[in-house]
């Protein structure tokens, strides 16, 4: 995972931004953003379609097949994922506290009211 980190932050951030969310600097001076990588696409996309992706480009991604080794494009999805997983955690932590915000009742008037 941390040459994954390493060749993403290289290679993928300035598109992808650092998060993977598709917000990078590239995108914020106007050329199309792409997808975020956390989104259920990228999410439910094999791990060899993300390899095919990375070697063969797709729409406005060229082919990093040239720059980035085999080994390390397998690297930088296996860092993709571990993206992936931590933005689900960090949804279902959000999705249980508004849960348990929901189900907490309304507190009584403090002393004196």
């Amino acid at each position: 995972v941390e040459r994954g980190y390493a060749v993403f932050t290289n290679f993928c951030t300035p598109c992808h931004g650092v998060s993977g969310q598709g917000n990078g600097p590239v995108a914020a001076r106007g050329f199309p953003p792409p997808p975020s990588l956390l989104a259920e696409h990228a999410v439910n996309m094999k791990d060899g379609q993300i390899f095919h992706v990375l070697s063969f480009g797709q729409g406005n991604m060229a082919s990093y097949a040239s720059q980035v080794s085999r080994e390390d494009r397998w690297k930088v999805i296996l860092y993709v994922r571990s993206l992936q997983v931590d933005e689900a955690k960090k949804v279902a932590m959000l999705a249980a506290a508004a849960a348990a915000a929901k189900s907490v009742p309304a507190s009584p008037a403090g002393p004196g009211k």
